[in-house]
Formats: C-alpha cells, sequence, structure tokens
C-alpha cells in the first residue's frame, strides 16, 4: 500500500471523529479521555491525542493510529480498515494496489472458509453425543460431573473414530486439503490417508477471544492409555496456542454483562469446565504451557489481578514460575495458590468442594512472597548450608523489586533466617553496586537475569525519551550516525529507522507500528510521548538523558579494553589499548556529554 496515500487517510480520517462514533469523549487539556473499549474499566484511561493522531490506553497498553482503531474494532484486516476508512471521506483506494487487494481478499475468503469448517467440525463433534456409540463419551461425562448445560457451554463433544468427520465434512463440500489445513485431520507418517487428529476423544473446541473456533483438544476416555492424556490439534494460520487462552471467549461474553475483578489461570481445558461449574466462571487456561507476552496482554485487556492455579506437582510449580514475570512485565497483580500434591484444580473441586477452592485462592500468596517461599522450600534453612544459600538467592529476588518493596519483603526473610534485618540491607546494598561482567542469576528454578535495578530503570527510560523526542521531530532531537551505537536491540532497530529518515522532510511517527510491528518499544515510546513533561525543560532533559546513554556505552566500552588488555601479550597492542583507555576515561569523566 502506497505510504503517501495511507498519509492522506490518515489526516483526512480525523482519529477524534472515528472514535467518537464507538465511544464518548471528554476533552481534558491536550487530550480527549474514555473509558477503553478494549477491556472494561469504571476510570477513563483510554487517551486519544488529536494533535499525533494516535490513541493509547494506560489500563491494557492497546495503541495505535486510526487504522489500527478500526482493525481492532470491527475485527477487520488491514486492507478492509483502510477500504473502510477510505469510503468514509471519499477516497478511492490506489489502481496499483489491485493485485494487493485481490491477495488479502483470496486469504480472507480462504480463512473464512476454514473457520466455517472448524465450525461445522464443532457442530458435528457436538452431536456426535447423541450417538448410541458415544455411550463412552456420556458415562466418562457422568463420571466427571460435567453437567449438560456447561457441555453446552463449551461446546463439549466427541469423535467416534479416525475418518467419520473426514466424510462428515466432505459431504459438506469441503476438501481433505482445507480439513489439514484448518488442523482437524492429520496424515500419516507414510502420507497415504489423512485421518481425525482427535479421533476417539473426548472433543473440547478451542475458541479465540471472538468466539470462532480455531482449533480442538481431545482427551483419551480409555484409564491406564498408552497414548497421551490431551493432544491439541496443530497449529495452523489460524491458530497458535500461545496466543490463546481456552475459555477467553467465555470469559468476555461474561465480563460484558457484568464486569469480573479477577481472573484465574489453570493448566488444562477439564480444569477450567470443573472450575465453570462450580461458579468461577473466570477461569481460563494455558493449555498445558508457560505463560506467554501475548496471553498476558490477553489477560490485560480485562483486569489487573490474576491467580495462577498449576497442578500441586513440582512440574506444576516449575511452570508457575516461568509465568510470573511474564504476568508482572505487563503490570498485572499476581497471586499464587498452593495446591495439595498431586492434586489439580479439578481434583480441588471433585473431592474438596467450591468452599475449599475459595480458601485456596483466598490463602493465594502474592508473587514476591510465593518466589521466597519456593526458596524456602528449596533448601533446608535449618542447616547453615541451605540457610546461606537461601539468604544468597533471596537478596536476588530482592533485587528485583522497587525500594518500598525489598523493605517489606526484608522482613519476611529475616524472620524465616532468624538474620539480623541491617545485614540484610547491607548485602542487597552491597550487590547492587558492584559492577560485574555477568550478573548473578537466581537458582535454576528461577529463570530470571538480575540486573541493576535502578540504573537499568533509569537508562530504559533515557533511551525511550531520547528516542521518541527524535520520533516526534523536536527541534531540539536529531538522530546522528555516532549515536546509532548507544541503541542495541529493539532500541537499535528504532534508532537506525529514525537515522535513515533525517532527511524526510515529513516523517509520518505511526511509520514505527508498520516497520515494527512486533516491537514493544515502540508502544513504550510512544507512551512517553503522552506523557507531560513540563516540570522540566525538554531541551536540558534530553541533553541529560544523551549524556547517561553516552556515559553507559563508554564504560562498556571501557569494560571491553580492559578485558583485552589482560589477555594481550603484545607491547605495542598494550600501548595502544591504553591510550583508548585514557581517552575513554577523559569522555566519562566529562559525563559523555555530546556537542
Amino acid at each position: 500500500m502506497d505510504d503517501e496515500f495511507l498519509s492522506e487517510l490518515k489526516q483526512r480520517a480525523d482519529i477524534v471523529s472515528v472514535v467518537s462514533k464507538y465511544v464518548q469523549l471528554e476533552r481534558k487539556g491536550r487530550l480527549y479521555w474514555a473509558c477503553c473499549p478494549f477491556h472494561h474499566e469504571k476510570t477513563p484511561s483510554f487517551a486519544v491525542n488529536e494533535v499525533n493522531q494516535f490513541y493509547h490506553c494506560f489500563g491494557c497498553h492497546e495503541h495505535g493510529d486510526v487504522i489500527k482503531f478500526v482493525e481492532k474494532m470491527e475485527n477487520l484486516p488491514f486492507i478492509d480498515s483502510v477500504r473502510m476508512l477510505a469510503q468514509s471521506v471519499g477516497m478511492q483506494l490506489p489502481e496499483n494496489d489491485d493485485i494487493d487487494r485481490d491477495n488479502v481478499e483470496k486469504e480472507k475468503k480462504h480463512k473464512d472458509r476454514l473457520l466455517r469448517l472448524l465450525k461445522d467440525a464443532a457442530i458435528y463433534y457436538n452431536k456426535n453425543l447423541l450417538d448410541d456409540r458415544a455411550k463412552p463419551a456420556r458415562d466418562y461425562m457422568v463420571q466427571r460431573k460435567i453437567e449438560k448445560n456447561i457441555a453446552t457451554r463449551f461446546g463439549i463433544g466427541c469423535s467416534l473414530g479416525f475418518y467419520e468427520v473426514i466424510n462428515y465434512l466432505k459431504g459438506l463440500g469441503y476438501t481433505e486439503q482445507e480439513m489439514y489445513e484448518a488442523g482437524v485431520v492429520k496424515r500419516r507418517d507414510d502420507k497415504s490417508r489423512f485421518y481425525d487428529a482427535v479421533g476417539g476423544r473426548l472433543v473440547f473446541p478451542i475458541q479465540n477471544i471472538y468466539g470462532d473456533v480455531v482449533a480442538f483438544c481431545g482427551r483419551i476416555l480409555e484409564k491406564d492409555a498408552k497414548f497421551a492424556k490431551y493432544i491439541n490439534t496443530a497449529e495452523t494460520k489460524i491458530f497458535t496456542k500461545g496466543k490463546n487462552l481456552y475459555g477467553i471467549n467465555l470469559l468476555k461474553r461474561k465480563n460484558m454483562v457484568t464486569p469480573i475483578n479477577n481472573i484465574i489461570v489453570v493448566e488444562g481445558q477439564m480444569d477450567v469446565v470443573s472450575l465453570h461449574s462450580a461458579g468461577f466462571v473466570q477461569a481460563v487456561a494455558s493449555m498445558g504451557t508457560a505463560l506467554t507476552q501475548d496471553q498476558a496482554k490477553l489477560i490485560k485487556r480485562f483486569v489487573d489481578d490474576v491467580y495462577i492455579c498449576y497442578d500441586g506437582d513440582s512440574a506444576g510449580k516449575k511452570a508457575t514460575i516461568r509465568g510470573l514475570d511474564i504476568l508482572k512485565e505487563q503490570n498485572l497483580n499476581v497471586f499464587v495458590m498452593s495446591l495439595p500434591d498431586g492434586m489439580d484444580p479439578d481434583d480441588v473441586i471433585k473431592k474438596m468442594g467450591r468452599d475449599a477452592f475459595a480458601k485456596l485462592m483466598k490463602a493465594a500468596l502474592p508473587l514476591n512472597e510465593f518466589k521466597l517461599a519456593y526458596l524456602k522450600k528449596l533448601y533446608d534453612i535449618k542447616t547453615k548450608e541451605g540457610k546461606a544459600k537461601y539468604i544468597e538467592n533471596a537478596i536476588e529476588v530482592l533485587k528485583t523489586l522497587s525500594d518500598v518493596e525489598s523493605e517489606v519483603y526484608i522482613e519476611y526473610v529475616a524472620e524465616a533466617t532468624d538474620t539480623n534485618k541491617d545485614f540484610l540491607r547491607r548485602q542487597l546494598h552491597t550487590s547492587e553496586s558492584i559492577e560485574t561482567d555477568e550478573p548473578k542469576k537466581l537458582d535454576n528454578s528461577i529463570e530470571k537475569k538480575v540486573v541493576t535495578r535502578q540504573a537499568s530503570t533509569a537508562l530504559t527510560k533515557a533511551k525511550r525519551f531520547v528516542l521518541a523526542s527524535v520520533a516526534h521531530r523536536k527541534p531540539y532531537a536529531v538522530m546522528k550516525p555516532e549515536y546509532v551505537k548507544y541503541f542495541d536491540g529493539k532500541f537499535g532497530e528504532i534508532s537506525k529507522y529514525l537515522l535513515e529518515k533525517n532527511g524526510d522532510a515529513v516523517f509520518d511517527v505511526s511509520s514505527l507500528y508498520d516497520h515494527f510491528p512486533d516491537n514493544d518499544e515502540v508502544g513504550e515510546i510512544i507512551n512517553f510521548v503522552f506523557e507531560d513533561i513540563s516540570a522540566v525543560n525538554s531541551n536540558v532533559y534530553y541533553r541529560d538523558c544523551l549524556s547517561m546513554i553516552t556515559t553507559e556505552y563508554l564504560k562498556e566500552e571501557k569494560q571491553k579494553l580492559s578485558d583485552k588488555l589482560k589477555e594481550t601479550t603484545d607491547a605495542n597492542e598494550k600501548r595502544e589499548i591504553l591510550l583508548e583507555l585514557n581517552e575513554i576515561a577523559k569522555n566519562i569523566k566529562k559525563g559523555g556529554k555530546n556537542e
């Protein structure tokens, strides 16, 4: 799609006018505010910037330009959103985009057909429960106390064999290749024949947030079977396990009627079904995998509080720990439920009852306390060696917290180990100030690399402010070639792009979204621009940020040269390195000032 056309479209399709058709905006200062249309909230946190033509929600962190807003609200692909906006402002799509439109239209029709196929398969599996051959499935549902209304709510069904669904879908006009692309069937190793991917199993349709059936999960009915208890159909263009949560469609529907206060995340489909049966309708499942960023963002759209409730065995605890920090990164309040060993949420509901689960939920530990409690179970703190190991790892956890939080949990560690609090404080602050080539890691069970807390946060903010100032063409900001090396990772991608655009007379900030759709720092930079930094002189603040970034880069270069100096035995090379180190030291002393 032509950039010039898109730029003009965004100018004509004023974002305030477009958003106003969906939500009631109220102007406050330089921004328009409303309750976010993408998640439930009582206090408006959804902001629209008329000058920059951007929207951003400070609650669920959805953000973008007018095209992306229409995409999200209407659940349309990019090309259809462009077409819809173009029609609303009387613009014609460029003629040279006919081929692109044809391809996009073709892809959309193919995707819609696969979704219809999946829906037809789900209806077929559900109707199978009425068949005489489905008695083992019905008996299993009675045994697991799955009531008829709950089975209907989740669309539960069953497969009667390995080829019946293929014949049924063929009768509706679908091809085996389409069934394969939708994930409904698999192919034998010799590729001689297709077969039902969940053949002979109880079938749980997996739906996305919009209510579309995108995949299936099959649960084997036989006891002590040699096959996997649960299997999911393959990932496809329509279904990616890490981008979906089982039950999210029901949660969205419930939230539209009565706002929910929290979400319970469990591992499997049967756990969700049991919890819904017991009245915990805010339950969703990660489908047996560690939580992903996409799943965390889905949760954040609805609530601030999330309860993690995985199996009570050691494997379940490890899965819990892997997902904790991902949720925290989305500014969610994380609470961890501890189940009796060997039990899953379904077992608790069936054997102990709803009230017992509610008590476990009430006893859930906040994320930080759970980490420390988990460490305490790993080491025998009654022994000197175990106590020392626990304190060492607990300090690493405290280093990831804010000053207020670390002070609160110092009390916890002190009481657990009968250790002086002042000693723990000294250990915490001493270890924070020491520069090392490779920071210590927590015990292998807690896979989080610890960095210097305050310094890294300040440096990240500085990089965001500098890049945001350049992107919005502030008079005091420009991306120079020598600056690019100061930015790495996701910041590095953006800095190189901004350098390329230096010569453009007009620069559309929204192009950052188009060029870096998966770079979450783009959104953070936009957030920074939304903030009103009127309390400081922006020009001075920009120079201070740039100075900080430069100084940190010089320190890293100094360390690299120091390491190189230790390794080399050549006298001339040593002399050259020392000269470089001397020059770097002078620049660091000047504060890394950039003229």
